[in-house]
């Protein structure tokens, strides 16, 4: 069976044979695979390519809201409703009591309130991605573990039978873990490194490291880089380092460098000061945001407050690569209507630049058995932020021609080497503090762990061992009813609560005949499946029994979907039935799911026999036919949201909405009504965040005192700290009072002060 789509030969699939590798893996076999590499090797590239390449229902996450923006995924704690706790392995109870802090798996699940479109999601998932692994802990993928076999009603098999991708860099930032959580976290784990995880002790991945740099060219540079990687720095590497020690230099104006440092407050301090070195007049850009966009995950400041002469950098890469994510410019002009901005490049060359859409992703069940990346809220800004100064942390992923390193204070190891990597040569590197050995550390348990991996010889043995069982192991799983009789236990029970009489304990009866009657098959279902696994590599002997199976079990599962669609009719004029109405439809889309699942099992084996690549178009072709051989219009049943999706009313995740006047003069009337914030979003299907902005905006305009919306004493502090600081921005005054002053608190607090700036000095307010 081919595992590289005909669709993907280009890029670094077919040129680089460790990520063509990766990819034979993730087609070919169950085996979860951590895919690692120096900065500049083509990490994000692979997992760009990865979505045509792999035929496997595919979701991509990552630990933080940032992270999850450039990947174009979502965050873990969203994806699988975990909440920002520690957690606790082995369903122990935590000796801290304390559930706002720990919690375990008993906790965990019990507390959930997933959605059904996410069930479905993580039912129908193959294949997960999480990004930037060198910042996710383990004790967070030991809960990521336990919701997928939760959901999945598959609790013997790690992941709940999902394979797993592990994208990222040991030697870049570590996870983070506060002092008091750790004491009792230890006792579970032996680092808060990702592969300490319990679930990945008894399945550990394999390893395949992307060797080939992209970033730098400069040998003499690559190989300081990988000494520092390998732990094996020499003197003369801290010596060629160190002869570029400038103390006290901070670069000339039209140089383009870029400081980069340790903490957020030193960064900010230093972009503050030298944009009020400059002359001219602040002008100021909003960033406008659609549906559900929260601020964590704002890839660059909503308020962004430029002027003529800033230097900027570019924030995301251009497709025609005019510029790229971490090129430095400095503002030259702005456009009459303020959508634009002309930047000047260290060559002379200008170039206008507009603003750009970021999406904020979630995970969505197509029909059939297909899971489909959707926008559900949309951030535009000028995609650039002021550069003289960034972090260690948020400079990863960037590459700079030129830079300034300050990391006199550095606090965690790795943070040399991703500061040193982000550059493309040694011609670019300015030091402000000698380098010494004991800031190079690395971290020995990352050390240990390296040297554990399997050696590059190896891989494709394994890979070869592992493939000849894939095709049985995806077979015998299609064909496996346990999960679907577990799904319609699950429904049985879903009335058992003891309280008032529902819809489920009325028709409880009903749901266990229904049960009872599909259950004898589950015996013949163990048979078949331990009848493949003896087969082995007979393909002929396989696909004559997947033949005669689908005789079988498919009139069983279709019967069971007419019986359900009977039940369906005889609830259709009852009162208060929704919530067993969508339980209902759940459980129809899980069993007429099982046919698709034999589908998927024929077309797999079929590949494999004929030795030709696997598209995804083909697996879900039955998509346009979700019941399956049922006669039941679909439109009887579905749910009001479905309708709507079907439609096309949410088609590329945005609705249809009334001009942006129309829009502030709708929700200042729900206002009037004397709804509050929420229920004025909640009404209107927009985010809060959104609903503020017109607020605010009306606040700026006299229609409203700030004090209406948030707590005077708040109101007070926010307008005392920018006037400590010196500064309007939202980010250092954010910085100052800490998290429990939002974003939206501060621009109520000092629209005000932005309208009687742009009338006493002429700025432009956009």
């Amino acid at each position: 069976m081919s595992t590289t789509p005909s669709s993907l030969h280009t890029g670094i699939i077919e040129t680089n044979s460790n990520a063509a590798l990766a990819a034979k893996f993730i087609n070919s076999t169950s085996r979860n695979i951590f895919l690692t590499g120096k900065a500049g090797t083509g990490k994000t590239t692979f997992l760009r390519e990865l979505r045509d390449a792999t035929y496997k229902n595919i979701i991509v996450v990552a630990p933080t809201g940032i992270a999850a923006i450039n990947a174009k995924g979502t965050t873990i704690h969203s994806q699988f409703q975990i909440p920002p706790c520690s957690f606790i392995p082995n369903g122990e109870r935590p000796e801290v009591d304390d559930p706002k802090r720990f919690y375990n798996a008993y906790t965990l699940i019990s507390q959930q309130r997933m959605s059904r479109d996410k069930i479905k999601v993580l039912r129908h998932l193959e294949l997960l991605v999480i990004d930037e692994v060198s910042m996710l802990r383990a004790d967070l993928l030991d809960a990521i573990d336990t919701v997928l076999k939760s959901v999945r009603r598959a609790h013997n098999r790690p992941f709940g039978g999902v394979q797993v991708l592990f994208i990222g860099d040991l030697q870049q930032l570590p996870p983070v873990v506060k002092d008091d959580e750790w004491a009792e976290l230890r006792k579970h784990y032996s680092t808060a490194f990702f592969f300490d995880a319990q679930v990945l002790r008894q399945h550990p991945p394999v390893t395949i490291e992307l060797d080939k740099i992209y970033r730098q060219s400069d040998e003499t540079f690559i190989s300081v880089l990988n000494n520092l990687r390998n732990n094996k720095v020499s003197a003369k590497d801290i010596a060629l380092l160190n002869n570029y020690y400038k103390p006290g230099y901070y670069g000339i104006p039209q140089d383009n460098y870029i400081q980069l440092t340790t903490h957020n407050h030193k960064a900010d301090s230093i972009n503050n000061a030298a944009l009020h070195k400059l002359k001219t007049s602040v002008v100021r850009f909003a960033a406008e945001i659609e549906d559900v966009f929260p601020e964590k995950m704002y890839p660059v400041d909503f308020d962004l407050e430029l002027k003529i002469g800033a230097q900027i950098m570019f924030t995301v890469n251009d497709r025609e690569k005019k510029y790229f994510n971490g090129k430095i410019g400095k503002l030259l002009a702005i456009g009459h209507d303020n959508d634009s901005i002309q930047v000047e490049f260290e060559d002379g060359k200008t170039y206008w630049l507009g603003k750009h859409t970021w999406e904020n992703i979630d995970f969505v069940p197509g029909r059939g058995n297909a899971v489909f990346p959707k926008s559900i809220g949309k951030f535009t800004q000028f995609p650039v932020k002021l550069a003289w100064a960034i972090t260690v942390h948020k400079s990863q992923g960037l590459t700079f021609p030129k830079a300034i390193i300050d990391l006199e204070q550095a606090f965690a190891p790795g943070q040399i080497y991703v500061a040193l990597s982000r550059l493309r040569s040694l011609d670019g590197l300015v030091l402000s503090s000698k380098v010494n050995y004991q800031s190079l550390r690395q971290d020995q348990n990352v050390k240990w762990y390296q040297d554990q991996q399997e050696a590059p010889e190896l891989l494709e043995k394994i890979l070869v061992a592992e493939s000849k069982n894939y095709v049985q192991e995806y077979v015998a799983s299609k064909f496996d009813l346990k999960p679907l009789l577990e799904i319609m236990m699950q429904f049985v029970d879903n009335g058992s609560n003891g309280k008032a009489k529902t819809m489920h304990t009325r028709y409880r009866t009903w749901a266990r005949s229904l049960v009872n009657d599909l259950q004898p098959a589950e015996v013949t279902s163990e048979r078949f499946v331990a009848q493949v696994k003896r087969i082995g590599n007979d393909w002929d002997l396989l696909k004559s029994r997947i033949d005669a199976a689908k005789q079988y079990f498919t009139p069983l599962i279709k019967e069971t979907i007419e019986t359900i669609d009977k039940q369906l009719k005889v609830i259709e004029d009852e009162k208060k039935a929704k919530a067993y109405r969508d339980s209902l439809n759940d459980l129809r889309d899980s069993v007429s799911n099982q046919l698709h699942m034999f589908d998927c099992a024929e077309i797999i084996l079929n590949a494999q026999m004929n030795r030709k690549e696997v598209q995804r178009e083909e697996l879900y072709a039955a998509e346009e036919s979700p019941s399956y051989g049922s006669d039941r219009e679909e439109e009887e049943t579905e749910t009001p949201l479905r309708k709507r999706q079907r439609s096309g009313a949410f088609r590329g995740g945005v609705k249809s909405r009334p001009a942006k006047g129309d829009s502030m003069k709708l929700t200042l009337a729900l206002i009037e009504e004397g709804k509050s914030v929420e229920e004025v979003a909640a009404a209107r299907e927009l985010s809060v965040t959104t609903i503020n902005g017109h607020l605010i905006e009306a606040v700026g305009k006299g229609i409203y005192e700030a004090e209406f919306f948030v707590d005077a004493e708040k109101l007070q502090n926010i307008r005392l700290a920018a006037e400590a600081l010196g500064t309007l921005q939202s980010g250092p005054i954010r910085e100052h009072l800490g998290d429990s002053y939002s974003f939206d608190e501060i621009r109520f607090a000092l629209v005000r002060k932005w309208e009687e700036e742009k009338k006493a000095k002429g700025e432009v307010v956009r």
